[in-house]
């Protein structure tokens, strides 16, 4: 009887001994799960899974081409010249590579000049990539240069699209006209009396002149002239009669000849000139 107990108490055992067994390797597979979703179980937490981190390609920042012109309009008497120079620059000092005006070199305007093609390996600051250009008209026009171009900006992205534009005129050159008056020959009497006469010093298109000098000395003029002025000039002449030398013609004996006067100015485009006017 004793030894039938014993039998099933073991028996009990042997059932609680698995059910425990089972209970265990539950444990341990609900441990791995929860260690694939970043935390928990029987291994400790771990961090979440963040995504691949992307590879190389273009670095830093695009930047521009700064185009500047040495004028921003030009104004050239038809047949003298001027030269214009375009510097390129790189908007923030970052290196541009692959700079190249694009065609406009080979299609000129008429009057202007320049080389054929016009490249530059690298642009950054300074004054190391400058185009030069020359504007000599042969005829009166007007109109815009326009100069195109390219490069490569320093995150290796290539650009187009950069242009910069010149305004430019070819005029006339204006001139001083001297006009006495009263005009043609000044006849005096001996002992007559003074003969008043005026210069009037105009420009033959209206536009202004400037820095008119009288070259010829007013003291050293002829016998029987003389001016209340001991010199002469003129900071601007254009038309009417703000620019005016007074004289007097006082004959002390018979005689003829003619007063030569001599000045120097800067007409309309910058350019020194000279003019003279003879009175007889």
């Amino acid at each position: 009887m004793l030894l039938r107990r014993n039998s099933l108490l073991l028996g009990v055992c042997s059932l609680l001994l698995l059910s425990g067994c089972g209970a265990s390797s539950y444990g341990t597979s609900t441990g791995s799960a929860d260690n694939l979703n970043g935390g928990g179980g029987n291994t400790g937490g771990g961090g979440p899974v963040g995504p691949p981190t992307s590879g190389g390609g273009p670095s830093g920042s695009s930047d521009l081409i700064v185009a500047t012109p040495s004028a921003g309009a030009v104004s050239v008497a038809v047949g003298a010249a001027q030269t214009i120079s375009i510097t390129f620059t790189s908007s923030d000092g970052s290196a541009i590579s692959g700079f190249g005006v694009s065609g406009t070199l080979a299609t000129l305007p008429a009057g202007w000049s320049g080389p054929g093609s016009f490249t530059c390996a690298s642009v950054s600051t300074g004054s190391g990539c400058v185009l030069n250009l020359t504007y000599a008209p042969s005829a009166v026009a007007s109109g815009t240069l326009t100069i195109n171009y390219v490069f490569v900006d320093n995150a290796t992205m290539p650009s187009t699209g950069g242009s910069v534009a010149i305004a430019y005129a070819a005029t006339t050159y204006n001139n001083v006209l001297a006009v006495a008056s009263p005009t043609g020959q000044i006849n005096g009497i001996v002992g007559g009396g003074n003969q008043p006469v005026s210069v009037n010093f105009t420009t033959d298109d209206g536009n202004a002149a400037t820095a008119l000098t009288l070259t010829t000395s007013l003291a050293a003029l002829p016998l029987g002239w003389t001016s209340t002025a001991t010199s002469f000039s003129c900071a601007i002449v254009s038309t009417g009669s703000g620019c005016q030398l007074p004289l007097t013609f006082t004959p002390t004996a018979g005689a003829g000849g003619t007063l030569a006067l001599a000045y120097s100015y800067t007409d309309d485009t910058g350019a020194a000139r000279t003019g003279a006017l003879n009175i007889p």
